[in-house]
């Protein structure tokens, strides 16, 4: 979830735009010829503001140091981090203050390493305009090793592939969400009996638009938490098209959604599937009807939350490991019922197998 977008220019900047209103009616009021006059007042008054905004985004982030970013990261995954019970800070600290000096931006790599190292949840990241850009520890190598063929689906089988999504605007989400509802009602009109869902591709992104997607295939409910170390936890699901968390809707397309629970769903997982596409794993975790083929996902099955730091870097903390709705905790790579390097294959088998019982 993101902040409210606020105005770039602060009370200095509107105070020099109104200097320069009452400047130009000066110049307006003394006739045409002063033209050049009124261009020259334009020029000086984008100096002055550009100068100002400069100097505003140096006081904000420039003139941080390296040695205060990596104090102020280490401050805030204490307080926030999932892991943070099982790390020794005390410790930590004193690493960190061992680190050699003059604090460069190298050694604030090291210390963003070393913290995130020691954390170990796999997930928390550093981002940054400038060096250095990005800095995430992982605990696996996500990336897969092979592309998948789709051999041919018989037609009473439904097959949906969801992939990632991160895009920012709320049109590209709807749609996004419109596309996969699209989809389902596309094939349910052919009369299918079964559904494939595949997830192999799915890095992750913006959950609540991925659930939305699929949100006529999972039912009304809940499908998950969001549980923190003291055992707090949030739910999350959906309804009626859309995805909520606790009692607030996220986004969605609001329709009136009657699920067939008889349907059987095999659910694809790669070691490519992370973060928020483990989420969906999450979410058909536990339904009678459901079967996982493939091979274990990412092992990013966490929550993360967003600090904006002094320097004008962000700080994505692990601050909660995912659960499915009966309560199975996760926080780690997520296993499937059937191992499989032909998945779509042995999934239309186990489809088949069900039909006929």
């Amino acid at each position: 979830m993101n902040d409210e977008p606020r105005s770039e220019y602060g009370n200095k900047e509107r105070a020099i735009f109104f200097v320069f209103a009452f400047w130009c009616t000066l110049t307006f009021s003394h006739g045409e010829r002063l033209k050049s006059v009124f261009l020259f007042r334009a020029f000086l008054f984008l100096q002055l503001l550009t100068f100002s905004v400069h100097a505003q985004d140096s006081e904000s982030g420039e003139d941080v140091s390296p040695e205060t970013t990596a104090y102020e990261v280490l401050d805030l995954m204490r307080e926030h981090v999932v892991t943070r019970d099982q790390v020794s800070w005390r410790v930590l600290k004193s690493d960190l203050d061992n680190i050699e000096r003059p604090f460069t931006r190298d050694n604030l790599r090291e210390a963003l390493t070393l913290i995130l190292k020691r954390a170990d949840t796999g997930h928390t990241f550093y981002k940054s305009a400038v060096e250095p850009k990005f800095v995430m520890q992982r605990k696996f190598e996500c990336v897969a090793t092979n592309t998948y063929d789709l051999p041919i689906i018989p037609g009473h089988i439904g097959y949906l592939r969801v992939n990632g999504f991160n895009a920012p605007s709320e049109k590209a989400k709807l749609r996004y969400i419109k596309e996969l509802h699209d989809e389902i009602n596309r094939q349910k009109g052919n009369h299918v009996n079964a559904w494939i869902i595949d997830l192999r591709y799915n890095m992750g992104g913006n959950m609540w638009p991925m659930l939305a997607g699929v949100a006529p295939l999972l039912g009304n409910g809940i499908h998950g938490y969001f549980v923190k170390p003291d055992g707090s936890k949030t739910a999350w699901g959906t309804y009626d098209g859309r995805s909520f968390l606790n009692n607030q809707f996220m986004i969605g397309i609001k329709e009136n959604l009657v699920r067939d629970r008889s349907l059987p769903i095999a659910v694809l997982s790669s070691e490519q599937t992370a973060s928020s596409g483990e989420s969906l794993l999450v979410a058909f975790e536990d339904k009678p009807n459901v079967r996982f083929f493939g091979k274990p996902s990412c092992g990013m099955s966490t929550a993360n939350r967003q600090f904006n730091l002094s320097n004008g870097a962000t700080l994505n903390i692990t601050t909660a490991k995912m659960a499915s709705r009966n309560g199975k905790l996760f926080g780690g790579r997520i296993a499937v019922d059937e191992p499989s390097i032909r998945p779509v294959e042995d999934a239309i088998q186990w489809i088949n197998t069900v039909a006929e019982q």
